[in-house]
């Protein structure tokens, strides 16, 4: 993270806000309010005081006097969020890693993903990171950093969650394939073919196989895609599509010996 746009305008607004009057007199006022913050002198002071490694409790404790301040002070919470970029740096790496955000190499194949760059997820990051920092306004947290990340990491897997279910709802049907395809040439198609896609469309019609099940089968086993092309091109890790596909065929034929 350190090295994006976003990150570079909050290290730019940062160095201004430590070199600001106002500001040191503000971190005078939490200084002497708050125990944790006694002896900061600027903001640089107080980001030290949070950023502690020879104390966890000190530091959250630091953290959680910003947190109490941000119910009536900006510049708190401000503090609060410079404070958690190393926390929020870790989660985009360990995003990254996973695959959450394209155009970056990772060890996982390709899924569905509403950030089509890296930059977008983490902006969604810094994001919710602030809103949960303004939701904890007020409160005395005991463990601050890890309650404010762990919140940023639920939420945006909810939201990565939710849209991978609705792309999983919007996969194309097979019985609109196997009719598209009857219609552009049905003379190239063998007696198997037809007899397939046909079993395959009548099983998802009466709701045996689900449709984007069908659709799985009908281009592997039927069109004769390889596996791996149809997993890209339906967003879909590569060897979940295989379990799934097996659990399909499964389904289908217990469905075809019923009917036998």
């Amino acid at each position: 993270m350190e090295t994006s746009g976003t990150i570079k305008r909050l290290q730019v607004e940062w160095t201004q806000l430590v070199a600001d009057s106002r500001a040191r007199e503000t971190v005078a006022r939490w200084s002497a309010r708050h125990e944790r913050l006694r002896g900061c002198e600027d903001l640089d002071d107080v980001l030290a005081r949070c950023h502690r490694r020879d104390s966890t409790l000190a530091a959250n404790a630091a953290l959680s006097a910003l947190l109490q301040e941000a119910s009536a002070e900006p510049l708190a919470a401000r503090a609060a969020l410079q404070a958690l970029l190393p926390g929020l740096a870790a989660l985009m790496r360990k995003a990254q890693r996973l695959g959450w955000a394209r155009g970056r190499s990772s060890c996982h194949v390709s899924r569905p993903t509403p950030w089509c760059a890296a930059g977008e997820l983490e902006q969604e990051l810094l994001a919710l990171a602030w809103g949960c920092i303004t939701q904890q306004a007020g409160r005395d947290l005991e463990w601050p950093a890890s309650t404010l990340l762990g919140q940023v990491w639920r939420r945006i897997r909810v939201q990565l969650d939710r849209h991978r279910r609705t792309v999983d709802r919007s996969a194309p049907l097979v019985v609109d394939e196997v009719d598209a395809m009857h219609q552009v040439d049905p003379d190239t198609w063998s007696t198997w073919e037809q007899q397939s896609a046909q079993l395959l469309r009548d099983a998802v019609q009466a709701g045996k196989v689900a449709a984007h099940d069908g659709a799985l089968i009908y281009r592997t086993r039927v069109l004769g895609l390889s596996t791996a092309d149809v997993a890209e091109s339906m967003e879909l890790d590569y060897w979940a599509t295989v379990k799934r596909r097996r659990r399909a065929e499964l389904g289908l034929a217990a469905v075809l010996e019923q009917a036998a």
